[in-house]
């Protein structure tokens, strides 16, 4: 666009700006275009340091929310108290997912014939003549059958505590801070922003993982679970009420279920510094919140 002197403006193509005024286009367009990303990563740094404390507060209270210390405590119990099961069901999730599976003999009809096969082919080279035997002799092999679909699997996945994970990030968020204040070239802004996204999204995902504690705990998870350990022979489980019950000989039972004032953490810390910084918060499936937008 081009501006006469007595106001009136008119719009200039790349072809057209370059033959009538002389304008290189390309290198004007670039130049605006990394003037306009500048002042907006400019106008994100001074809000973004302007609600820093606030943010960091908040993600203090996070970390120390309830939710994360029974997260941690029940993760605790189960994988001491409950080895046998933990290690079991930790390697199903690893390698199947949330299907639980269960192993069954079979007879191998197929490796059998290719017993047979190999056997009567030796016989006719040796100029014998093969009798089947009379007697079978089976070949078993196991096959793997579905139980059941396990949920709530970020409690039964192995991996480190949720507040374990969560407190690195917010590490990573305040060295950034403190490379933001000095920070001025654009290339600099963008890579706070971009590591302040991950961070979020680690914060996310561990917010995720507490929340998914009373699906974990459910009674039909719980049942879930205790049935398959029988069928594993992981013996000794039961499910009374909401608790997973290992019990022992001479022992009292271990009693492992989620306390009932639970309640889930929010994002609510990191959706109003999003907020600050101006853009859209979408909702997304798992209740979360998100900011979209890019300059």
């Amino acid at each position: 666009m081009l501006i006469f002197k007595d106001g009136t403006r008119i719009l200039v193509g790349k072809d057209c700006g370059k033959k009538a005024y002389g304008a290189n286009f390309v290198l004007m367009e670039r130049s605006f275009n990394a003037a306009r990303e500048r002042a907006y990563y400019l106008q994100r740094r001074d809000a973004a340091l302007a609600n820093r404390r606030a943010l960091m507060n908040g993600l203090e209270e996070l970390v120390q929310h309830e939710s994360f210390r029974t997260f941690r405590d029940l993760k605790r119990t189960f994988n001491r108290e409950m080895a046998g099961l933990s290690s079991l069901v930790s390697q199903s999730v690893a390698r199947n997912g949330a299907m639980l599976t269960y192993g069954v003999k079979v007879r191998d009809i197929a490796a059998e014939e290719r017993r047979d096969n190999d056997e009567e082919r030796r016989a006719t080279r040796a100029g014998k003549t093969w009798v089947p035997p009379k007697s079978p002799r089976p070949i078993h092999k196991m096959e793997q059958r579905n139980f059941g679909a396990l949920v709530g699997l970020e409690f039964y996945r192995l991996d480190r505590p949720p507040d374990e994970i969560a407190l690195e990030a917010i590490e990573r968020l305040k060295s950034g801070f403190g490379a933001l204040e000095k920070a001025n070239r654009t290339a600099d802004l963008r890579s706070f922003f971009k590591g302040a996204s991950t961070s979020f999204e680690i914060l996310r995902a561990q917010i995720a993982r507490v929340t998914a504690l009373p699906v974990a705990f459910s009674d039909a998870n719980l049942a879930l679970l205790s049935s398959w350990a029988s069928v594993r022979e992981v013996t000794g489980y039961s499910v009374s009420g909401r608790y997973l019950l290992l019990n022992r000989s001479k022992e009292q039972p271990v009693r492992l279920g989620l306390p009932p004032t639970f309640a889930p953490p929010t994002d609510s810390a990191i959706v109003d510094f999003e907020l600050s910084l101006g853009g859209e918060v979408n909702t997304d499936l798992n209740g979360s919140t998100k900011r979209q937008g890019k300059p």
